[in-house]
């Protein structure tokens, strides 16, 4: 086999340099073709042929007998030296197995060369030797590429199309053949369709030089052209497609459908009109549906038993009436259709009618009055697949004139409750989708007063939800959720933990959503498959969501009881804007230290129990804890328990008779104060006591300090000489003993001077000042009568007055105000 040369390509950039170079200095060569040839555009030769003669130069086409066995085309160098002789397409050189090649010019240069009209390199020997029925085959256009060499200008080329003419039609052999028109022998009116032949297509596709063309008419009977619509064809012509017209009248039948091969049968512009190479479909159509001389009725009304309808019929044609109602009588004649014997209830008349195409079926459906007092339908709206359900028609009489029809979604089955049927029993397939089905009830008489009500059917619940168990809460990043698709539902509605959001594709079964939340524990998800008109699934399965632990921010400490059992807080500050959730353990090392289970409260305080004999240093552990997301990293805080600094100091009376003082100091100024001597709880709330001689008092002495929650005591033994007697305070502070009562201290509240009056019998009076906090400011001796007590420097506050007199006590409360 010969090796195949891009002619194209080498032709394309020859003559591009040759015009550049020698458009000006010789002439072109040209090519002389064979009488059965014909020049249809001359390109840069001449001749007389068609105006253009035997001769062809680069650009021109030529027609060439489809299956030309081959003959002579003649180089006229006008001073050049051919080169190369070759083929594209549907044509190629007779090879030496053919009539010898003819002599060759100097340079190997060849003058002349016989050419085929097939493709001698893609045919099977078998087809070379099969005589005209082996060349059926590659029968489309092909192109002679020519190159040369001129005398000072180098290699050029030339190039021109070869079209084929074609001869024959359908139902030919050999040579003869054309290929059929593929498509439909029966037009229906206003149809779209589309017709094609086989294409007379190279074997050479890939040399890209294009194909040939097919030419479409219409006509009827009378050669009038069929006017069609949307009219559109193939690239290459060989398919055809349209839409018959709505009406075939005036058309006169059978249509007659064309298609001529080739351009060059004739080729465009040929002073010949007529193409040559033609095949034909000879196009009947169906019967055309009959002309009423009167329409027939939408409804007949309630009592009529008969009527005539006339038509005029089609030549050729038989026409064939039915009823779907058995009851009625069909009386049929030529062009009249005569009913009797009608009941109330309606029927479809269908005529059939045969003819020389396919048959045509038209139909007519006569329907009868209906009850104008049924207004609606009554029944459940939202039902579930596979259910039963009891639908009512409603009417404003008692009862209905006619028996009640339905229209019901495909698929559905209906059975009637009552004779009328207008009570029915409706059964919902179990693979009906979710959506909205219409439920039409009508009477059987005349569909035109129809009432519908729409019936929703229930989605399942979704299933399958997927998506992290465990969360970042407030401020994480989104997370998404996924659910198995419900059949036949588009719209999803997401149930979130309150304070989640904002929620991206919440309509949908992937939606992503940023966790947040106020719950202290385990949250929950579920889904909803949302129905048409309300009629949503029943939520999803929920799916447990928990939040991952977070390292607190901030551990505060509370105030720790000393030497009593009490309650120490410990406030979590959480990372903003994470609320307090899930649960904390708070350990001790040593332990000993915690008394019993801790409580932790909604906004992160935890209260801890701590036992009365505990002190020292320690260290908490304090560790948070959700229900399934694992633990966060341990928070230790080191604390020591050794009370807030509270002193009780005694100031014992070294006579056998007189008072023992006991003042609280060191403590917090806005302390509460409890005291117990010997155990037992004593009527006292001031930040001392005074005892006098009376009774024993063992001891030991003891001080409740609370603030904040929490409790020191301090304790002191008695003092050593005597017995004294505890002295109770009222609520406002003042001792309960008469000698409190002949003490009187004015201006009260005073600026700081103030003057303490007793009687005139006492003297040697020990009175000692102490602030709010216990702290003893200052010790007076005071005699009978007005004594005079000086500022000190007092700071603006309350005060207490403790006096004692031998075996007499006085307590009372002053204030000092300041500019």
């Amino acid at each position: 086999m010969k090796p195949k040369i891009n002619y194209k390509l080498a032709f394309i950039a020859i003559t591009l340099f040759a015009s550049f170079l020698c458009s000006t200095a010789i002439a072109q060569p040209v090519i002389k073709v064979p009488p059965a040839c014909e020049v249809v555009v001359a390109g840069s030769g001449f001749g007389t042929v068609l105006g253009f003669g035997g001769v062809v130069g680069s650009g021109g086409v030529i027609t060439m007998p489809d299956q030309y066995p081959g003959d002579i085309f003649n180089y006229i160098p006008n001073g050049t030296t051919v080169t190369s002789w070759g083929m594209q397409g549907d044509l190629s050189q007779v090879t030496s197995n053919l009539p010898p090649m003819p002599p060759v010019q100097s340079a190997g240069a060849v003058l002349s060369e016989k050419i085929q009209s097939y493709n001698e390199n893609l045919r099977m020997p078998a087809e070379l030797a099969g005589g005209p029925l082996g060349f059926m085959n590659g029968r489309s256009k092909g192109r002679i590429n020519v190159g040369y060499f001129s005398p000072g200008c180098g290699g050029a080329g030339i190039s021109f199309d070869v079209y084929k003419t074609y001869n024959g039609s359908t139902g030919g052999s050999g040579s003869a053949y054309l290929p059929g028109i593929i498509g439909p022998a029966c037009w229906e009116p206003g149809k779209t369709y589309t017709y094609s032949v086989d294409q007379i297509a190279s074997d050479n596709l890939p040399d890209a030089i294009g194909l040939d063309e097919y030419y479409w008419t219409i006509v009827d009977a009378t050669s009038l052209t069929v006017a069609v619509g949307m009219d559109y064809y193939s690239a290459d012509r060989s398919s055809y497609t349209f839409t018959t017209p709505a009406s075939f009248a005036p058309y006169t039948l059978p249509f007659t459908m064309t298609v001529c091969y080739g351009r060059a049968n004739p080729w465009d512009g040929h002073v010949s009109s007529i193409h040559t190479s033609c095949v034909n479909l000879t196009i009947t159509s169906v019967p055309a549906n009959p002309v009423f001389s009167t329409p027939f009725p939408a409804c007949v009304s309630t009592g009529v038993t008969s009527f005539l309808e006339n038509y005029t019929p089609e030549a050729g044609c038989t026409y064939t009436w039915t009823c779907s109602n058995s009851s009625w009588t069909l009386n049929p004649g030529p062009g009249t259709l005569l009913i009797t014997t009608m009941d109330d209830n309606p029927g479809v008349l269908t005529l059939t009618i045969s003819g020389p195409c396919l048959p045509a079926t038209y139909t007519e459906t006569i329907n009868r009055s209906f009850d104008p007092t049924v207004t609606s339908i009554s029944g459940p709206t939202c039902v579930l697949p596979g259910s039963t359900n009891t639908y009512t028609l409603v009417s404003g009489s008692s009862v209905l004139d006619n028996v009640t029809c339905w229209n019901l979604p495909p698929g559905w089955t209906f059975t009637p409750a009552n004779g009328d049927a207008s009570i029915i029993n409706v059964t919902v397939p179990p693979t009906t989708l979710p959506g909205a089905y219409p439920l039409t009830g009508f009477s059987c008489a005349c569909p035109g007063g129809v009432i519908n009500l729409i019936i929703n059917i229930q989605p399942s619940a979704p299933t399958g939800i997927t998506g992290p168990a465990c969360v970042v809460r407030n401020g994480g990043p989104a997370v998404g959720y996924s659910c198995i698709p419900v059949l036949g539902v588009s719209t999803y509605g997401w149930i979130f933990p309150s304070g989640w959001g904002p929620c991206v594709g919440c309509s949908g079964t992937t939606p992503s959503i940023t966790p947040g939340g106020t719950s202290p524990g385990t949250d929950f998800i579920a889904v909803v498959a949302l129905g048409t008109g309300g009629c949503n699934s029943a939520p999803s399965l929920p799916f447990a969501v928990d939040y991952e632990p977070v390292t607190p921010a901030s551990i505060t400490v509370g105030c720790f009881s000393f030497g009593v059992t009490g309650n120490t807080t410990i406030t979590v500050g959480s990372i903003p804007p994470a609320a307090f959730f899930g649960t904390y353990t708070v350990t001790s090392v040593p332990g000993g230290l915690i008394s019993g289970p801790i409580f932790v409260d909604g906004s992160g305080v935890i209260t801890m129990p701590t036992t009365s004999t505990a002190s020292g240093a320690y260290t908490l552990f304090i560790t948070h804890v959700t229900t399934s997301c694992g633990s966060s990293t341990t928070v230790s805080v080191p604390v020591t328990v050794a009370g807030n600094g509270v002193v009780l100091t005694p100031s014992c009376n070294p006579a056998p008779t007189g008072a023992d003082l006991f003042i609280v100091s060191g403590g917090p100024g806005l302390a509460t104060f409890t005291w117990t001597i010997n155990g037992v709880l004593v009527p006292n709330i001031l930040p001392f006591i005074a005892l006098t001689t009376g009774i024993p008092a063992p001891g030991p002495i003891c001080v409740y300090d609370t603030w904040g929650g929490c409790t020191t005591v301090a304790c002191q033994a008695p003092c050593t000489h005597g017995y004294r007697l505890i002295q109770g305070t009222d609520g406002a502070g003042n001792v309960q003993k008469d000698f409190a009562s002949q003490v009187t201290v004015y201006p009260n509240p005073n600026p700081g001077t103030f003057i303490v009056k007793l009687p005139a019998a006492f003297a040697g009076v020990s009175m000692h000042m102490i602030d709010a906090t216990g702290k003893d400011i200052g010790e007076y001796t005071l005699q009978g009568g007005e004594n005079n007590i000086p500022d000190k420097g007092f700071v603006p506050g309350i005060y207490y007055l403790v006096l004692t007199s031998d075996d007499n006590v006085a307590a009372l409360k002053i204030e000092i105000l300041k500019q």
